[in-house]
């Protein structure tokens, strides 16, 4: 009682002391399916909080994106966000979460998640490529990262982010997965507000891209300081822990053929920031 108390959703006091936010946790989450590309996907999190302050999405499930492929496909990425349009993408999910701090001091953290599964847009297909083969993966997601982001600079020429930073191997699918940050970068380089990215190959051609923001809120960067996130970042880290897939009996093959015929395959160890420095840069960044 003292606790629910201690944190509820009210901003009646300025914030002066370090807090340990309060908020969703994985003990509450639910298991949440989708069907994409004859994979299923399998995950637990937190229901979606719709009082969440600035949420930028409702909860979007779809269910099953197997049946937006047979529409017609993924949507293409609009040319202002990707300039030559070569991928194309489904939202799956999204969610987000307040974390409030202690005594009436508001809400001082949101979190939040985006699922959507990535593939090449029409006319841009990879015949003889297959996601499954780690190092084609690979070679996909710099290619992916580099066309949504490597192109976006400000008004001097500097670009925007800086990625992947972090990079992990996760181990815990049937697939190559791994994980790593995005950062975006401000003025002096200083790198903020990072993306975490989880994602994993489904198919030959698709793959599923997780997304997590961890967004603080204060009125100085003193109150910044103040403000420990962890419960926020061990619940990302339950819910990555939580993924499954069961690919299709033709990804099951492949992932069988790949690993015969290439028994020491595997996504790199270490992925070093691509160079998205210059604009001359960014196409190599692709290869």
């Amino acid at each position: 009682m003292i606790s629910f108390i201690r944190n509820l959703p009210f901003s009646f006091r300025e914030l002066k002391h370090p807090c340990t936010l309060a908020g969703p946790t994985f003990s509450k989450a639910k298991t949440v399916e989708f069907k994409a590309a004859g994979a299923t996907v399998c995950l637990k999190c937190p229901k979606h909080n719709h009082l969440t302050p600035h949420a930028t999405a409702p909860e979007s499930p779809v269910g099953n994106l197997d049946q937006v492929l047979d529409r017609g496909g993924l949507q293409r990425y609009y040319k202002t966000v990707m300039p030559n349009q070569e991928w194309a993408w489904g939202e799956y999910l999204s969610r987000s979460w307040p974390y409030y701090g202690p005594w009436f001091t508001g809400c001082r953290a949101v979190a939040s998640i985006s699922i959507s599964v990535i593939g090449r847009s029409e006319g841009n297909e990879l015949e003889d490529v297959s996601f499954l083969h780690p190092k084609a993966f690979e070679g996909a997601l710099a290619s992916y990262l580099t066309d949504l982001y490597g192109n976006d600079r400000t008004g001097n020429g500097r670009a925007t982010h800086k990625g992947p930073v972090n990079w992990e191997l996760y181990n815990g699918l049937p697939v190559s997965a791994a994980t790593f940050d995005l950062f975006r970068v401000g003025v002096g380089g200083r790198l903020h507000s990072p993306i975490k990215m989880f994602c994993f190959p489904i198919s030959d051609k698709h793959f599923v891209k997780v997304e997590f923001e961890v967004r603080k809120r204060a009125q100085t960067a003193a109150q910044l300081k103040l403000i420990d996130t962890t419960p926020i970042h061990n619940l990302i880290t339950q819910i990555i822990e939580s993924f499954s897939v069961k690919l299709s009996e033709t990804g099951l093959k492949k992932v069988e053929e790949v690993r015969r015929e290439n028994p020491e395959s595997t996504l790199a160890e270490q992925f070093p920031p691509l160079d998205w420095s210059r604009p001359s840069t960014v196409q190599k960044a692709k290869t």
